[in-house]
């Protein structure tokens, strides 16, 4: 689904989920009301990158058709979801993914975030994780 060449700033969902944790346990979150946040990963990964990684850990050649969304279609139409989920999303794949728009240079983690809890996991550090459960 990731293209070779175009960075992308992916977040682990466990920093996602130590922002909201820290967001609920505020005595006083009324200053967050509201408010929208952007959550970005600590640096930018191509799927080259993530390939890297993979053959890596796993020790193994991993053949590759980047940008290739026939699982993401599948899954998407076991859950339910209508055709224009499926397109919409796939639209916003190749018009920001697909290009190199999702870099944490243009996506940036909100300084509010920052303050309260920085997303600190790197794709590496989130597929040992995966690979180490």
């Amino acid at each position: 689904m990731l293209d070779e060449h175009a960075p992308i700033a992916m977040i682990d969902p466990q920093d996602i989920g130590e922002v909201a944790a820290k967001l609920l346990s505020l005595e006083d979150p009324s200053s967050h009301f509201r408010k929208k946040y952007n959550l970005s990963g600590p640096e930018d990964v191509t799927g080259k990158d993530v390939v890297s990684i993979l053959e890596q850990i796993t020790q193994k050649k991993i053949q590759v058709n980047y940008r290739d969304l026939t699982l993401f279609k599948f899954y998407i139409e076991k859950m339910g979801y209508p055709k224009s989920v499926s397109d919409s999303l796939e639209s916003g794949r190749r018009d920001n993914l697909w290009i190199g728009l999702s870099r944490l240079e243009n996506t940036p983690t909100s300084p509010e975030i920052l303050q309260l809890a920085p997303p600190h996991s790197t794709i590496k550090q989130f597929i040992q994780q995966a690979f180490n459960q």
